[in-house]
């Protein structure tokens, strides 16, 4: 399975008015992951990662969406709590700490 998560991040305000993209390779456990940066016009970037995990697709999805315990399995989030889950919309609070 291809897991691909998306990330909305808020930028200082001197990022480009133009889109620019920066990819980077990084290796964990033994498993490829590549992330791609881009900086979009404003104040926004956008970054996608993606990695293949050898694992059902239910028991990934499961792990996934326990978003009262991402801490406990991505490093970089520090705190995750669910605003929000009406229909299929979840809306988080998320807050953390990345180094690029």
């Amino acid at each position: 399975m291809r897991l691909i998560l998306f990330i909305l991040l808020v930028v200082l305000p001197a990022a480009p008015a133009f889109a620019e993209q920066r990819t980077h390779i990084v290796e964990v456990g033994g498993h490829t992951i590549v992330v791609k940066i881009t900086e979009n016009i404003g104040d926004v970037s956008t970054i996608r990662a993606e990695c293949v995990i050898p694992r059902p697709h239910k028991d990934v999805w499961r792990v996934l969406t326990d978003y009262e315990h991402l801490e406990n399995i991505i490093p970089i989030v520090e705190e995750s709590t669910v605003i929000s889950d009406e229909d299929s919309v979840t809306i988080l609070k998320q807050t953390g700490r990345a180094g690029l």
